[in-house]
């Protein structure tokens, strides 16, 4: 009896030694800094960041206003929701169908998987920087030498192009751990399974990918969908990357907005201001991404096979 009691106790100690660490870094990093978030958006503070004042509710009126008056905002919110449609209906897409092409083994598989994973095995700033330079740099001389344009634009300057170039680098940075996570998905598909599918006349390509494949690793891709929708607000994507704290309005997106005005000023005077904002976009945004989880779970396909 003695003795099965000290196994006991040293089986508890090991569990809650290996449980301390989680537990105290949600409790500092996640819960002490949401609350301490919480009590900042009813107060006012002054440039050093020193408490003046309880404010009530006037940082979330003021932050609602903003929303409907402000072209800054409005802009943002605009840009942020453009950005997510790049990442549900063309990233996702894209990263489905090259995990497909991986896992089906294609023509020039490897040399694809090579071209898509290289940026992520370079520093993001060094491939930030050599874009820039080819964009700025090297294709307009391109443009001039092989087709006889003069003047070709600056695609990431001009307002004219530029979201729309940070939408296509967003796209080109994508190809990194999502493709690993789907193509391993795949791979966990029984080979009898596919088998079973040829003799019942699926073709190996779209039909098989769209009837066979994306039902089966759902769960995994119920995931990215739930994780990419909760934070989507908060995307600054490239934008710190290209422009630091300087990137057109016509750019920015809300997190971007966000982050500006919190990293780019060493005064204080905006931290309740932006605290009242993060926490009615939380509240909005919590029981949408639940919802979206709930129903992805319930109507989506079953990967039971």
């Amino acid at each position: 009896m003695k003795k099965i009691s000290k196994i006991t106790v040293k089986k508890y100690v090991f569990v809650w030694l290996i449980m301390a660490f989680p537990v105290a870094n949600f409790l500092v990093f996640w819960l002490y800094a949401n609350f301490g978030s919480l009590v900042m958006a009813f107060q006012s503070r002054d440039f050093m960041g020193n408490v003046t004042g309880w404010v009530g509710l006037e940082n979330f009126r003021q932050f609602l206003d903003d929303i409907i008056n402000s072209p800054i905002i409005s802009v943002a919110f605009r840009n942020t929701f453009i950005y997510a449609g790049n990442t549900f209906f063309v990233i996702m897409p894209l990263q489905l169908f090259f995990s497909y092409y991986m896992f089906r083994k294609f023509p020039l598989h490897g040399v694809v998987k090579f071209i898509l994973m290289l940026p992520a095995i370079i520093s993001g700033f060094v491939v930030c920087l050599v874009f820039k330079k080819f964009v700025e740099g090297a294709l307009p001389t391109i443009m001039f030498t092989f087709f006889g344009i003069e003047n070709f634009p600056n695609l990431i300057s001009d307002v004219r192009y530029g979201l729309g170039t940070m939408l296509f680098y967003e796209v080109w940075l994508s190809f990194t751990t999502t493709l690993i996570m789907y193509s391993n998905a795949m791979n966990q598909i029984d080979d009898s399974v596919l088998e079973s599918a040829k003799l019942d006349g699926v073709n190996e390509g779209l039909q098989e990918f769209f009837t066979i494949c994306l039902p089966l690793i759902f769960p995994t891709l119920t995931t990215f969908l739930v994780v990419n929708f909760s934070g989507f607000l908060n995307f600054s994507g490239p934008l710190v990357a290209f422009f630091r704290f300087n990137a057109p309005q016509q750019y920015q997106s809300f997190g971007y907005w966000m982050y500006i005005n919190v990293a780019a000023t060493q005064s204080q005077i905006m931290y309740p201001y932006m605290a009242a904002s993060g926490f009615l976009l939380t509240i909005v945004m919590a029981p949408l991404t639940f919802l979206l989880r709930h129903v992805l779970e319930k109507y989506g396909p079953s990967a039971d096979y």
